[in-house]
């Protein structure tokens, strides 16, 4: 059994996220997904575009549990650095994220 390298506890649950970055070549994507987790230290989450490891990412995470009003859910604000990416089946990537700055709004 593999030991846990994580320092922080994690929110094993799927929440709405949004990312804004900026492509290598310099044009701007924005995409919705859910994150699989989240830490206070980043989190992990799967993208229908490529994100490249040093990326730096706008994200807001909505804490929305299952079944409420999406609406008035909690939401953070953060930039963050892509640590890693890996394609995935059907052109999808999964990314892991450090956050940089943090904002609750």
């Amino acid at each position: 059994m593999r030991a846990e390298r994580r320092r922080k506890p994690r929110l094993d649950h799927p929440v709405p996220l949004k990312v804004r970055g900026i492509a290598p070549e310099g044009g701007r994507y924005e995409f919705r997904t859910t994150a699989e987790n989240v830490s206070a230290g980043g989190l992990c989450a799967l993208a229908p575009v490529q994100v490249n490891a040093g990326e730096i990412l706008s994200l807001q995470i909505r804490f929305a549990a299952a079944g409420s009003m999406i609406r008035q859910a909690p939401t953070i604000t953060a930039r963050g650095v892509v640590l890693r990416a890996e394609a995935r089946p059907g052109g999808a990537w999964m990314f892991a994220v450090e956050f940089m700055v943090r904002r609750i709004v």
